[in-house]
């Protein structure tokens, strides 16, 4: 499972601010699984995330996106076996009204 979020926590940010990556249910090192990484709009933003001994992580992400939607993948690999999850996010126009 993965979540992407503004650090507000909210489903929407402005690009260059950081979204955060929450995943959760992914197989830490112990059981074989190698660190995540994580792509936008499938070019990699950050390679070898560290997974928690619960199957979880959490990283912010500096984002620079035109306005629209973002597609966060996340991949780990475990043996042969390449899992993927997704999420987006709303990356907003830095207009706003006065």
């Amino acid at each position: 499972m993965v979540y992407a979020s503004s650090k507000g926590g909210t489903s929407t940010l402005e690009s260059g601010e950081p979204v955060r990556v929450i995943g959760a249910n992914f197989l830490p090192a112990a059981g074989g699984g190698e660190p995540v990484r994580i792509l936008f709009d499938g070019q990699v933003a950050v390679e070898k995330v560290p997974v928690r001994d619960d199957g979880s992580f959490s990283i912010d992400i500096p984002v620079t996106h035109a306005p629209g939607d973002l597609v966060v993948t996340v991949e780990q690999r475990d043996g042969r076996r390449l899992s993927s999850e997704k999420a987006t996010i709303e990356i907003a126009t830095q207009d706003r009204a006065e």
